[in-house]
């Protein structure tokens, strides 16, 4: 996976969970984190994290752990 794949599927979805995002895309949560690093420092992705699990179902993420991105970019 490229970056201009991530930041194309980002801008299209607006949000996604970060396990969400690696099991999409097929790779390990910490290359991912380094590609995500990419678009925060471009201030064009903002990672969140939620009290509560995320509404995709996935039940990746233990409870209350769940990490959300964000596009903010245009």
């Amino acid at each position: 996976m490229i970056l201009s794949e991530l930041r194309d599927y980002l801008a299209e979805t607006r949000r996604a969970p970060v396990a969400g995002l690696a099991h999409h895309f097929g790779i390990d949560e910490p290359a991912l984190r380094g590609m995500l690093a990419v678009w925060e420092s471009k201030n064009k992705v903002r990672i969140v994290k939620t009290d509560t699990n995320c509404d995709d179902g996935c039940t990746a993420c233990p409870l209350g752990s769940c990490e959300i991105c964000e596009w903010i970019g245009n």
